[in-house]
């Protein structure tokens, strides 16, 4: 080689360099395509998931809300029917009643005055308004369980009654795993 001269370069073998720098750069942007197309898919899921779970929750929550709201308007409906059934049972027998209280008390839950069955209570009873609103739990897809205890009538004054009472509720999904009581 003569001093000042440069040497021949192949000419192809720039040609190669430039395509093999090409392909790597389209392989890196491809990764990175599928890359973020899978994480993309990932975090969609994942945020649709939890959608799912946190509206079901607030499905249970209203649900819940709406049986002792309902439950308010059951009792008054429940009780008013109770006292007209003792009511008609006093004025049809002529005969007074044992215990009023316990005996409304019982009306409301048995729809009976001393185990006879009164015709005023028929699909009026506690148990009928819990066994309905089950099964409106059941529709829904949730496991509904609702007990009513400590039912206690009171007379308020001359013309009023207040009836008092413990109701627990539990409301579940199974196939979610969550609850409420």
């Amino acid at each position: 080689m003569a001093v000042g001269t440069k040497p021949l370069q192949n000419p192809k073998l720039g040609e190669n360099m430039k395509g093999i720098f090409f392909s790597m750069i389209l392989i890196f942007i491809v990764m990175f395509l599928i890359l973020f197309i899978f994480i993309h898919k990932s975090l969609t899921y994942q945020y649709s998931s939890q959608k799912a779970v946190e509206n079901r929750i607030n499905s249970m929550s209203e649900f819940y809300e709406g049986i002792i709201l309902d439950s308010k308007k059951s009792f008054d409906i429940v009780g008013k029917r109770a006292l007209s059934a003792a009511i008609n049972y006093v004025v049809s027998n002529g005969y007074p009643l044992e215990s009023a209280n316990t005996t409304i008390v019982e009306l409301m839950e048995n729809g009976t005055i001393n185990g006879v069955q009164q015709g005023l209570m028929e699909s009026s009873r506690l148990d009928d308004w819990r066994t309905t609103i089950e099964y409106l739990g059941e529709i829904q897809g949730f496991k509904t369980k609702i007990s009513i205890t400590d039912i206690i009538v009171q007379p308020e004054s001359s013309f009023y009654l207040s009836v008092s009472y413990m109701i627990s509720v539990n409301i579940s999904d199974a196939a979610m795993k969550a609850g409420i009581n």
